[in-house]
């Protein structure tokens, strides 16, 4: 954090030694939010004091709507933020993880670059197939949130509709998702994106942070694997994928034996014709004896 790498630049050493390397001494350090409750106070030279306060809970950050830590840390960045860049065309969308939704709606094409963490899965598809794609694959194609329930609990997406402009070598304008990072735009001309968030979350434009992404890192073709998907996740995937089809299999099973069971439960009884006392007679070789 910022305060430990400055109480190590200074040599602070009322409190032990700090050394923000190998994270020993200083303030706690957690992505996750609401783990310093109180102030800290920590005395400088010439009378100064720096103070860590609790940080201040949004309910517009896409983090509140996430409950597990595993979601909390794979959104917050773990380390120095890669940016990626992709092509996108008219009628295309970009999937961040299972949790927001770019879609191209104007602009023949432009350059986008996430810069968001490493840990969250970026996709692109086009925009007809998007909202089906992100229902049937969340959890385990897109992630985070890692878990179906949590996927559900989610609010439902809304759209903001965001103009941006940009030029052939630049980005001039960002796309913001508040609480998990943003996307810079570059191709010539006026750009018009529908960026779909669950409700409550922040979206808003600003004047580009890093412009020159595209000309320094590239543009790199799209690949379902090239980030967040390593062979550790994906064998973890590969076995939820396996337990859910295991369990949609015993499910429809036990539905297809209840409705069987409630269909015999309630079939009318068939009732067959009379036989007369002639033909039960015959069939059972029934003989009259006669008392004398």
């Amino acid at each position: 954090t910022f305060v430990n790498k400055f109480l190590y630049h200074i040599g602070f050493r009322n409190g032990g030694f700090v050394n923000h390397r190998t994270k020993v001494g200083g303030v706690t350090r957690s992505p996750i939010p609401g783990t310093t409750l109180n102030f800290v106070s920590f005395p400088l030279p010439k009378q100064f004091r720096l103070i860590d306060t609790p940080g201040i809970p949004s309910k517009t950050q896409i983090t509140a709507l996430l409950k597990r830590d595993e979601d909390l840390f794979d959104v917050l960045p773990q380390k120095r933020i890669q940016p990626l860049t992709h092509a996108m065309k008219e009628g295309g969308s970009m999937l961040l993880g299972a949790m927001a939704r770019l879609d191209l709606v104007h602009g023949d094409w432009c350059y986008a670059t996430v810069h968001m963490s490493h840990r969250v899965t970026v996709h692109i598809i086009k925009t007809v197939k998007a909202k089906d794609f992100m229902e049937r694959k969340a959890c385990t194609f897109l992630y985070p949130p890692h878990h179906p329930e949590d996927f559900d609990a989610l609010p439902p997406l809304v759209r903001h509709r965001v103009e941006v402009f940009g030029s052939h070598n630049r980005a001039w304008d960002d796309i913001v998702i508040s609480g998990l990072g943003w996307v810079s735009l570059t191709g010539v001309g006026t750009k018009v994106f529908d960026v779909w968030v669950p409700k409550g979350v922040k979206v808003f434009r600003r004047p580009a942070m890093m412009p020159y992404e595209v000309m320094s890192k590239g543009v790199k073709p799209f690949h379902f694997r090239a980030r967040a998907r390593s062979q550790k996740v994906h064998k973890k995937k590969r076995k939820m994928v396996e337990e859910m089809r295991d369990k949609e299999k015993r499910n429809i099973l036990r539905a297809e034996l209840a409705q069987a069971e409630e269909e015999r439960l309630n079939a009318p009884a068939e009732e067959g014709p009379l036989a007369n006392e002639a033909e039960v007679a015959e069939e059972f070789d029934v003989f009259e004896v006669d008392d004398e």
